[in-house]
Parts: C-alpha cells; sequence; structure tokens
C-alpha cells in the first residue's frame, strides 16, 4: 500500500548576520474627511450595473472595481521611510551586533532545553554586554559635557 506519511521535521538554521528591520513601509492613511468622502461617493454611484447583472462572479467584479476605484483614490498606498538614523549616538556597530546575538541567545535560553554550561555562557553575556553599555553610555556623556583638556588629563583619551 502507498500512503502518503507525514513527517515532521526540524531545521537548525545559523544566522551570522543580525536581521534588520523593513527600510520603508507601504500604508494607507485613514482620516475621518476622507471616510465620510468614501461614503459620500458610494451612496452617490449608481448600482445598476452590479443589480442587473445575472452572473454573481461577474456582478461581484464590478462592484469591486467600483469599489477598489474609489478606495485607492480616497486612500492612496504611501510609502513611509523609516527613520534608521541611531538616535543612541553610544550604540556602537559592535553593540548592535552583540544586542542582536544576545536576541538570539535568549530566545534559544527560552525555547529550547540547554545545557548548565551554555546557560552559565549566556548570563556572561549577557554581564559583559550590560558592562559593555554602561560603558559606551559613560563615554558619550564624557565627549558630550566635559572639555578636551579635562578628558585627556582625567580618562585617558
Amino acid at each position: 500500500m502507498n500512503e502518503l506519511m507525514n513527517l515532521a521535521q526540524v531545521t537548525y538554521i545559523k544566522v551570522d548576520k543580525p536581521v534588520l528591520g523593513p527600510k520603508a513601509i507601504k500604508k494607507r492613511q485613514f482620516m475621518d474627511n476622507a471616510m465620510e468622502e468614501f461614503i459620500h461617493l458610494l451612496q452617490k454611484e449608481s448600482w445598476n450595473q452590479v443589480l442587473l447583472l445575472e452572473d454573481v462572479n461577474k456582478s461581484f467584479n464590478a462592484f469591486m472595481i467600483t469599489f477598489m476605484y474609489h478606495y485607492n483614490a480616497l486612500f492612496p498606498i504611501k510609502t513611509l521611510y523609516l527613520n534608521n538614523k541611531n538616535k543612541n549616538k553610544w550604540m556602537t556597530k559592535g553593540l548592535l551586533v552583540s544586542r542582536n546575538r544576545l536576541r538570539i541567545l535568549n530566545g534559544m535560553k527560552r525555547s529550547t532545553k540547554i545545557s548548565v554550561e551554555f546557560r552559565s555562557y549566556i548570563n556572561k553575556y549577557q554581564l559583559i554586554y550590560k558592562n559593555l553599555v554602561k560603558e559606551a553610555k559613560k563615554w558619550k556623556m564624557i565627549d558630550l559635557f566635559c572639555p578636551q583638556k579635562i578628558k585627556r588629563k582625567e580618562y585617558g583619551r
């Protein structure tokens, strides 16, 4: 007997580069005045061409053509570009890579059963990352508020 069997498969994917979000998104804006105008146009529309057709599919297609015409005219798709500028000036590329790696590790920590050694590795990685973030913030504050002479003398930069 040839029967089809469904077998589950597990795949592990190693990701070297962090996954970055989209740089732009497409979106429609629904304003109150545009909604009122849309309702007004639909009420004003003559639906005889839709109602007189015998075939349901053709009637539906005629309705959708009219509906989508007004919908796209009043609620156009706009492309919004996301601000990719780093608002945290202290956040370096190395910290971004470490943050993304830490997210992956925390996901593994929550979703899979891991060894004690690997759990201690993740905890140590978290501690090191936390200390690096503190240092980066400290150095950024020093760069902002200390004059150059004081910075060189006291902080060795």
